[in-house]
């Protein structure tokens, strides 16, 4: 910076993700930018895109078409985020097992709704292992790219 001249404005919240996302693939790890924007969105500097502080609306109306009531059985969450989509399924009465590859997206997750019922677990990353309770009898599932194959093989 030469004298006179103004120091470059930080990103602005949100400006983040495009980085992080183009930097993956050459990086040879299609999903690494998960935990860098979730610690960033954690320490005020980003923001999740895709964050509605609410489910998803498909989510909500699909449940509330069956009317769909858990009455205790099992429900994973793939790629639970900061745990909105998860937390409106374990008020539908399942018990939910709620997991993302992103440590900071779980911690915040427990942080939003603590004393949850669901367990939040950190998953799917190279060297951490899906839970054994994350393998359902039933399993409906497509994979995208990057999601190792013995994530879905059951």
């Amino acid at each position: 910076m030469s004298a006179g001249e103004e120091p470059a404005a930080p990103p602005a919240p949100g400006a983040e993700p495009g980085r992080l996302v183009a930097r993956a693939p050459s990086a040879g790890d299609p999903t690494g930018w998960f935990e860098p924007l979730y610690a960033a969105a954690e320490e005020g500097t980003a923001v999740v895109p895709w964050d509605r502080g609410a489910p998803h609306w498909l989510l909500t109306a699909w449940a509330e078409r069956k009317p769909l009531n858990g009455d205790g059985r099992r429900a994973l969450v793939v790629g639970c985020g900061l745990g909105a989509d998860a937390e409106y399924v374990a008020g539908r009465g399942f018990a939910v097992l709620a997991f993302d590859i992103s440590a900071s997206a779980i911690r915040a997750a427990r942080r939003r709704f603590p004393g949850s019922a669901v367990d939040y677990q950190v998953a799917g990353q190279r060297g951490r292992p899906f839970p054994a309770a994350a393998i359902p009898d039933r399993t409906n599932t497509a994979a995208g790219p990057g999601i190792p194959a013995r994530a879905v093989s059951a």
